[in-house]
């Protein structure tokens, strides 16, 4: 099995990756060097070729014997890898986790920090359900947002406490829907945004006391919101800040970024 493989160290092949169907008796063969029926319509052809280099140890693939069919496979090949090296490209220098998911929830692109963040080499996670590569409890949680920024046709914004590395962390993630186009089925860009959640005691200029703090070293904020109720005597405030580590260390003792309270309610929807 491919995970025997991949336990042994051994490098597979996909064979028949394009195959239909047997071809039943009596019938004669559409392409006579192949005894199966291959898939030669273009659109199926290449989700079963994008399928096939995306599962977890698959290193090349064996194409039908029929020349126009493997031009086919080629063709498509280079178009996958060139837009995956593109979209790398763009995204790789990002601080931001950056990934696309379809409607099926499997991952379709992932850049250098997504890769980082889930501990995997990205070619092992295209194709794979979200679940297997996130985790449930994260995976349920995104795919939620991305189903909602499908169905509503319009990107969708929250903020949330997730665990890794064994510590807890507050990410603010985007899910902005894709259309289909010939390269991609419809789905979902996820930008994934590490931001600062602080506590703050619910008093006139408590939060121009951390602004300063924050701008006497260099740091910018981006973005903020804040929480709190009407009898409580703290605040939650979620920083969105041009440097989260050299934020961290500024304000030291003051800063309290995994406070277990953090709300993660409902999803606000984002601008256009």
């Amino acid at each position: 099995t491919l995970n025997a493989a991949r336990g042994a160290g051994l490098g597979v092949i996909a064979l028949k990756a394009l195959g239909r169907t047997l071809i039943p008796r009596g019938e004669g063969a559409p392409y006579p060097n192949c005894w199966y029926q291959p898939e030669d319509d273009p659109r199926w052809a290449e989700l079963l070729l994008r399928y096939a280099l995306s599962l977890d140890g698959v290193t090349g693939l064996i194409s039908p014997g029929d020349l126009g069919l493997f031009e086919m496979c080629v063709e498509m090949a280079q178009r996958f890898e060139q837009q995956s090296n593109f979209l790398g490209l763009l995204t790789d220098s990002q601080p931001n986790a950056i990934f696309i998911a379809d409607k099926d929830q499997r991952l379709r692109f992932a850049n250098k920090e997504a890769e980082n963040r889930a501990g995997m080499r990205r070619e092992m996670m295209i194709g794979k359900p979200m679940e297997d590569v996130l985790g449930a409890h994260r995976a349920k949680l995104l795919g939620r947002l991305n189903r909602e920024a499908l169905e509503e046709d319009r990107g969708i914004e929250d903020t949330h406490r997730i665990t890794l590395d064994g510590k807890d962390r507050i990410f603010q993630t985007r899910h902005i829907p894709m259309a289909e186009t010939r390269d991609m089925p419809r789905g979902v860009l996820v930008v994934e945004t590490e931001v600062l959640a602080l506590r703050l005691n619910d008093k006139p200029g408590a939060l121009a006391r951390f602004a300063d703090k924050l701008a006497k070293n260099k740091i910018n904020i981006e973005y903020a919101y804040g929480s709190t109720g009407s009898k409580a005597r703290t605040s939650i405030l979620i920083l969105r800040v041009s440097n989260l580590e050299k934020a961290r260390k500024g304000l030291g003792r003051r800063c309290r970024p995994w406070p277990r309270t953090v709300p993660t309610g409902e999803a606000r929807h984002a601008p256009r």
